[in-house]
């Protein structure tokens, strides 16, 4: 910046036009909200604590009013406009004080004239309060819907709760939560380091093109070059290992492959194993349900298993005999 160099002073004189409004702001503003640091040795002294702790309530004010400030800015009133709405409120108010004048008069020559006032007062006053009940029951139909919504979503919840308890027991529930664990363990110790580590590697790499000054033709075309000068360096070392022929790098080169695939693999078969026993635990609470339908319509218990073959086998023997004596 001494020295005036144009790729130093010209990105920060863009930055600076570009941001002109916001940048008188913060300049405004750091006036009164960058605090002032004082020392700890000064800090112990009686009457300082006192007058750092208004010192900050007098901060907190300002950021309040600079915020109100702020809106009613944005907000486009316009003093001209406000100032021909109010002239336009006198001149209604002053009609209306005409229209009373005149009712009045007419009202006084009537002969129950206090009577039709107390009775239209109290007309004005039911039906002010009929407009508050009609406030007050809207507030308590709109209170009792929410109410009723909490309640449906409550409701199913507990139905979800309910079902995913259907037959489960310590082991199963010790068992899938071994398996979550195992799962999320390889998500935690392979899977964020390597995204993680992406991330960050594209943080920098965008941290340091933004970093870079504002580029022109001559730069592009440095770069162009230096670019076909490495690819013809890579394309010679290349030529030259393909000369070469160095068994080593090529068992290298075949792990280094295998381990990719196996870790691509690895990754496939978890996805798979996710998607597997989610479909198991659904299959399984569906099972339970019909299961506990059965019980509730029949009575009784579903066989399972070797019960269920000793009874078909017992209802084979039972044909066969009464087909026995069906020939007799």
């Amino acid at each position: 910046m001494v020295e005036g160099d144009k790729f130093v002073i010209y990105p920060i004189l863009e930055w600076l036009l570009q941001r002109i409004p916001d940048l008188q702001k913060r300049a405004y503003l750091a006036r009164f909200l960058v605090k002032v640091d004082v020392p700890p040795e000064i800090m112990q002294e009686d009457q300082i604590p006192d007058l750092y702790q208004q010192y900050e309530e007098l901060m907190e004010t300002f950021k309040d009013l600079h915020k109100q400030s702020e809106d009613l800015k944005k907000s486009g009133f316009n003093t001209t406009e406000i100032r021909k709405d109010i002239a336009n409120m006198e001149e209604e108010k002053e009609q209306l004080n005409k229209r009373i004048e005149r009712l009045k008069r007419k009202v006084e020559s009537h002969p129950n004239a206090q009577t039709m006032m107390n009775v239209a007062r109290n007309l004005r006053l039911e039906r002010d309060k009929e407009k508050k009940l009609a406030e007050q029951r809207q507030e308590q139909s709109t209170l009792i819907q929410h109410e009723e919504q909490k309640k449906r979503r409550l409701t199913q919840q507990l139905q979800d709760t309910k079902n995913a308890s259907i037959g489960a027991t310590p082991e199963s529930l010790l068992q899938r939560l071994e398996e979550e664990t195992r799962t999320n363990r390889h998500i935690v110790m392979e899977r964020l380091p390597k995204d993680i580590a992406s991330r960050k590697k594209v943080l920098s790499d965008l941290q340091r093109v933004v970093a870079e000054p504002a580029m022109g033709q001559s730069d592009l075309e440095n770069l162009q070059e230096k670019i076909s000068e490495l690819n013809a360096e890579i394309n010679q070392l290349i030529e030259k290992r393909l000369k070469t022929g160095d068994p080593t790098d090529d068992k290298l080169s075949l792990f280094r492959q295998q381990a990719a695939i196996i870790a691509h693999k690895k990754d496939a078969a978890l996805q798979t194993f996710r998607d597997v026993r989610d479909e198991n635990m659904r299959v399984s609470q569906e099972v339970e349900q019909k299961h506990e339908q059965v019980r509730q319509a029949d009575g009784g218990e579903v066989l399972k298993g070797e019960d269920f073959k000793r009874y078909v086998n017992k209802l084979r023997s039972k044909s066969t005999v009464y087909k026995k004596k069906d020939r007799r």
